[in-house]
């Protein structure tokens, strides 16, 4: 008996490999996020045999382990267009697999960020019976905020991510600058050609130009936003590698010195 279990072990194991079932693929950019970031999932479903070559709408199923779903986790999903619009995948042109959908889970949720610690991620067709893939899990990072004068929202971004700059009035030096009550921000970008070369004060493009007006948050924390890769007039060839900017009044006759915030450094 023990001759003829060595025999079928190896076929059992050849034929669990041989007909083993391919599945989809995810990622999530920026692989590191919180919960107020704004993220891109990305799922290819191109080696899933339920998926592949689906036609209809696809809608991402999201929810938090051991926690709530999202408001928009209703199947069918035509069943609540307006509930589960959010969650709603576009096709990658050209790529009829490949799915992006772009969110904030902090908003996504409607939760507070401190109760997002994880995301579960599932792309499904309108109903469950249309297919699904498997189950994708990633960490969320936690909000770690530092008092200082200036603060960048994410502390680590690219030239593609929207990013928020923090003015924390109070803990800027004593004087007439923690005064003012209409706060503006002046900008430009620093960044290194092809060869090697820096480029500096790389100017915001027409229409973004002149100090921006920062938003009154709360107390006398003042912020901004803005999308490097499209505010600024970046020549050909070149990769922004800086952020250098300073907190005034309209006129810039009262102004911090002049902070600096660096980009990722993407390979």
């Amino acid at each position: 008996m023990k001759k003829l279990l060595y025999i079928l072990l190896p076929l059992t194991f050849l034929g669990t490999s041989a007909f083993a079932q391919a599945e989809a693929t995810a990622t999530v950019s920026p692989a590191n996020f919180t919960a107020v970031d704004e993220i891109t999932i990305t799922v290819d479903v191109s080696t899933d045999e339920d998926l592949k070559n689906y036609t209809g709408d696809a809608y991402l199923w999201l929810w938090i382990p051991e926690g709530p779903d999202a408001p928009s986790n209703i199947s069918p999903a035509n069943t609540n267009p307006e509930a589960t619009a959010q969650a709603k995948f576009t096709r990658v042109e050209g790529q009829e697999d490949v799915y992006t959908i772009t969110l904030v889970p902090a908003t996504f949720f409607g939760l507070p960020p401190a109760q997002i610690t994880k995301i579960g991620i599932i792309l499904k067709g309108n109903d469950w019976s249309q297919g699904q893939t498997k189950n994708f899990i990633y960490d969320v990072d936690p909000l770690e905020f530092v008092d200082q004068v200036n603060r960048t929202f994410p502390d680590r971004f690219v030239s593609e991510d929207v990013v928020t700059i923090f003015f924390n009035q109070t803990l800027a030096q004593a004087g007439p600058i923690q005064d003012i009550e209409a706060v503006y921000m002046s900008i430009v970008a620093s960044g290194v050609d092809a060869n090697g070369t820096e480029v500096t004060d790389i100017p915001l493009k027409a229409q973004f130009a002149g100090p921006l007006q920062m938003k009154h948050e709360v107390a006398q924390i003042y912020s901004v936003s803005v999308l490097p890769a499209a505010y600024f007039e970046v020549p050909a060839g070149v990769t922004l590698t800086t952020l250098s900017y300073s907190f005034h009044n309209q006129d810039a006759s009262i102004s911090t010195p002049t902070f600096t915030s660096e980009f990722i450094t993407q390979e």
